[in-house]
């Protein structure tokens, strides 16, 4: 599974200290990248992943203290049968973990970080094995209810999103972004379309058992699957 969604380097899409990461995913075994943009080389930047277990890290670059990171209290399913919704956010002082709408795990790091940019592209998917659907990051931090609000279509000012990536292409190797701010993204190394799609007309609390789909072709609801 080396497969992901590339997006060029953008200054939307930097650390910044008002940030929230939205999307669902279904993975079918641990491990792997949801959102990379980490300079491999100084560590600058953040990132999003799923440990072999299933537990989710999110970490940000914050100068000379290095990365911080918070780990979720408990793991998701990667027995590939459900849909989990995951949300990580920093507000300038607290990172947070939250699992299909209810905060797993926030760790106060404290004020002043110094945040670094890099030319680092996003990459979306790197090395996960599993489903990865409707993709949003906001240029705030989403409180309880817009979470709730969000999860199945975003409610939120568009002002405030740097990217949403809906999944719907279904065909190419480009990967739209309709959040307005033009981070579109190019498949890598073999991800490909699928009709599965993340849950719709389900509040959080039943996405946490197994659910079954019905596809929707008309509306061409898809979203991408790592392989």
């Amino acid at each position: 599974a080396t497969g992901y969604v590339k997006i060029p380097d953008d200054d939307s899409l930097e650390p910044s200290y008002d940030q929230s990461y939205e999307m669902w995913i279904k993975p079918s075994d641990g491990g792997g990248f949801l959102l990379n943009k980490q300079s491999p080389r100084v560590g600058h930047g953040y990132y999003l992943k799923l440990d072999i277990e299933g537990y989710l890290e999110y970490s940000v670059y914050v100068g000379q203290e290095g990365d911080r990171t918070v780990t979720s209290s408990h793991a998701v399913d990667i027995s590939g049968t459900t849909w989990t919704h995951v949300v990580a956010t920093y507000d300038g002082s607290t990172l947070a973990l939250l699992i299909n709408g209810v905060e797993s795990k926030s760790v106060d790091i404290g004020s002043s970080k110094e945040l670094k940019e890099n030319s680092q592209p996003l990459r979306i998917g790197q090395n996960f094995v599993g489903y990865i659907d409707e993709v949003r990051i906001f240029r705030k931090v989403l409180s309880a209810d817009e979470i709730i609000a969000t999860h199945l279509c975003p409610t939120v000012d568009p002002h405030h999103m740097s990217l949403y990536m809906t999944m719907n292409d279904m065909y190419g190797t480009v990967v739209s972004d309709v959040s307005g701010m033009h981070n579109s993204g190019t498949i890598v190394d073999g991800p490909t379309w699928s009709t599965e799609a993340a849950p719709s007309g389900l509040d959080l609390v039943a996405a946490t058992s197994p659910v079954t789909l019905e596809t929707d072709l008309t509306t061409g609801v898809s979203n991408l699957s790592p392989m």
